[in-house]
């Protein structure tokens, strides 16, 4: 089941062209998708780059965080309510028996009803 999950999110950031982050708790966590989202224009600055790649180096910390914001219906979280700050945006839903996560971080014009559509389908799917 995985292996499931990581092909999900490989595909999920190359079809909206984003970075997505699978947690199964906060010590198992997967990531994919980050040239995508290094590729979007608000992340080309240095600045702005340095500050997207410092979110992963807390990655775990943040998801930890992320557990108390979001349940099983799709959250938005942007500005203060974004444990990933105000770099980016999140969307987020909880997947599984287990309680996991699955998140989709993007810039903040991020197409929000494409990635909550794909986040519906997970959560049908899994």
């Amino acid at each position: 089941k995985q292996n499931f999950l990581k092909e999900v999110a490989k595909w999920v950031a190359q079809y909206v062209e984003v970075s997505v982050i699978v947690a199964r708790n906060p010590n198992s966590i997967f990531y994919t998708g980050l040239a995508n989202l290094f590729a979007q224009p608000e992340f080309r600055n240095y600045a702005q780059a340095l500050r997207v790649s410092a979110l992963f180096d807390d990655c775990e910390d943040r998801i930890e965080s992320l557990y108390d914001a979001v349940d099983e219906d799709i959250k938005i979280l942007l500005g203060d309510n974004n444990p990933f700050g105000n770099v980016c945006s999140t969307v987020a839903i909880r997947i599984g028996e287990s309680g996991g996560l699955f998140v989709i971080l993007g810039p903040m014009r991020m197409d929000y009803a494409k990635a909550a559509g794909i986040l519906n389908h997970i959560k049908m799917i899994i």
